[in-house]
């Protein structure tokens, strides 16, 4: 038996919320934060904006987008722009994932859009990536896909199959993608995240980047459905896009905490060198799995080799390739690995999301130290290699 590895400094390697940012600190959040005050005070609404400021400097988001800042993090973002200004055209929603699923039934089951216009899923089996002949840009239809989703390990390279000229929308889901990937405006009308994965923030509150076809959209189309009273992003005098919450409002109460989190992770960011370095991170951190991976013969990324330019270089989805008991097989395994690292405090969710059972999911994004996931492997080959230590 050999001795056990170091243990990582920070054992938190889950895919949302994720590590915190290096700024974070809880004494430091409560004195900066507007505790006690109300977010329709004037400070709570410059402070908002700010935020505002800073994200669109960062992401070098066009003057003419939008920002809004939208209740239930990323799928409240997603689901408002589904609800708002889906159903004047058609739509193509592309599922390889859990969350494009989730999309997909929004539209079809929730708001039965396809009463009014046809919606084509495209789908590939989960923890596969897209055939090439499925990214294919319609652009007379709607679009809503995820650039990289964390369930799965699949992510899209790159958006230069979306057409820079259409009249259809192009509504992305990049919670997991915003800050480790640079945002090719262009093909974007809709973008959503929250802070709670790449900038290693809290959940419950979401950011709706929104362009002039967007906006559009919402100026000169009302769906027949009602909108839940947190998706109203209308003036509910005009019936236009509210600009308001462009500057600073919101469309319900939130936490100044949470905003004050994000402020500080922008901060963390721009002081570290911008979303350059960030991505340059989110890159270390993806060849160092890549590399532990190949020289393992047991386990393996759960998109194939031949599909390696669509693996997520900010979560790595891996399972099993050898059984090792005709019983239990690769389960037993997984478990007792998530098991041990968890109650050694080595480790903690780490464990793959239920679409894809019997899996591993580790985080690799920004905020994650690589050396901290360098030893988290070697722990992972340890506990793979030294199982007799723990049983005893």
């Amino acid at each position: 038996m050999t001795i056990p590895p170091p243990r990582p400094i920070k054992p938190y390697f889950a895919s949302g919320p994720c590590n915190k940012h290096p700024y974070f600190s809880g004494l430091t959040l409560a004195s900066r934060a507007l505790l006690s005050r109300t977010h329709r005070s004037n400070a709570a609404e410059q402070r908002l904006k700010y935020a505002f400021i800073l994200t669109k400097k960062l992401l070098a988001i066009p003057d003419n987008y939008k920002l809004c800042m939208i209740p239930g993090s990323n799928t409240g973002v997603i689901e408002c722009a589904i609800w708002n200004m889906l159903g004047l055209r058609n739509i193509d929603v592309m599922c390889w994932d859990p969350y494009g699923d989730l999309w997909y039934k929004n539209i079809t089951e929730e708001l039965k859009l396809t009463h009014t216009v046809y919606v084509n899923k495209i789908s590939c089996p989960k923890g596969q990536a897209p055939f090439q002949n499925q990214l294919v840009h319609n652009p007379d239809n709607d679009l809503v896909f995820v650039w990289n989703a964390t369930p799965t390990g699949v992510c899209i390279p790159n958006l230069d199959w979306i057409n820079s000229y259409r009249d259809g929308l192009t509504i992305v889901d990049a919670t997991s993608a915003v800050f480790g990937f640079q945002c090719d405006w262009d093909k974007i009308d809709v973008l959503g995240f929250s802070w709670q994965k790449m900038l290693g923030g809290e959940g419950g509150l979401g950011m709706m980047v929104l362009s002039p076809h967007a906006i559009q959209r919402i100026n000169q189309y009302r769906p027949e459905h009602p909108i839940p009273t947190l998706y109203r992003i209308r003036d509910t005098k005009t019936g236009k896009f509210n600009v308001a919450l462009a500057e600073g409002r919101s469309i319900n109460t939130y936490s100044l905490m949470l905003l004050e989190d994000y402020i500080m992770a922008l901060e963390w960011v721009t002081d570290i060198g911008g979303v350059v370095a960030t991505c340059e991170i989110v890159k270390k951190n993806h060849n160092i799995i890549t590399e532990w991976v190949k020289a393992q013969d047991w386990i393996d990324f759960i998109v194939p080799e031949d599909q390696k330019d669509f693996r997520s270089p900010t979560t790595s989805a891996l399972h099993i390739t050898k059984d090792y008991d005709k019983d239990t097989g690769s389960k037993a395994l997984i478990n007792f690995i998530i098991c041990v690292l968890e109650e050694s405090k080595i480790a903690y969710d780490i464990k793959g999301h239920k679409s894809l059972p019997d899996t591993l999911r580790i985080w690799t994004g920004p905020t994650i130290c690589p050396n901290d996931l360098k030893l988290l492997l070697e722990w992972i080959s340890w506990c793979k290699n030294n199982p007799s230590h723990f049983i005893a």
